[in-house]
């Protein structure tokens, strides 16, 4: 997914090149982490502890709570780009679909026919106000992607 990388990286300003380069990891995998420590140890780092510090120290939230992001952006993504639904999603992913609408549910406190006709733009924004992050100015609000449209800024200015 080539957009990830540039979304979570809008959502999560890391503020060091360690967090960017774990922003960068847990992009690769579109979020699904098969653990911390196998993460850490992947990124070089002793333990996951030590990861954890190192994500504190660039300003980021737990890793859990980048993972999560990291899957619902690229699920939001997908869909604005491919029209496909969450339930083929989950099925591609080899996911419960129940579990994705939770967990999309969870972190946005909205449904997934919301979520997506919200965007990927109002995602970025919501999860730069959830951890304190500045907002974004227009030129780097993402555009919204879909076949057939022309790039298109997803706010108004």
């Amino acid at each position: 997914m080539p957009r990830l990388p540039a979304l979570l990286s809008a959502a999560f300003p890391a503020r060091t090149p360690d967090g960017q380069r774990i922003l960068q990891a847990i992009a690769a995998v579109e979020g699904d982490v098969p653990t911390a420590d196998e993460l850490a140890v992947e990124l070089g780092y002793d333990n996951r502890h030590q990861m954890a510090r190192a994500m504190m120290r660039a300003g980021l939230p737990p890793l859990e709570h980048v993972s999560g992001w990291a899957m619902l952006l690229g699920w939001t993504a997908r869909s604005e780009q491919d029209g496909i639904t969450l339930c083929e999603l989950a099925a591609e992913y080899k996911r419960d679909p129940a579990v994705c609408y939770r967990l999309t549910k969870r972190l946005t406190g909205k449904v997934w026919t919301e979520v997506v006709k919200l965007g990927t733009g109002w995602l970025v924004a919501t999860v730069r106000q959830r951890y304190g992050y500045a907002p974004l100015t227009a030129a780097q609000v993402p555009t919204r992607r879909r076949s057939g449209d022309n790039e298109r800024p997803l706010v108004k200015t």
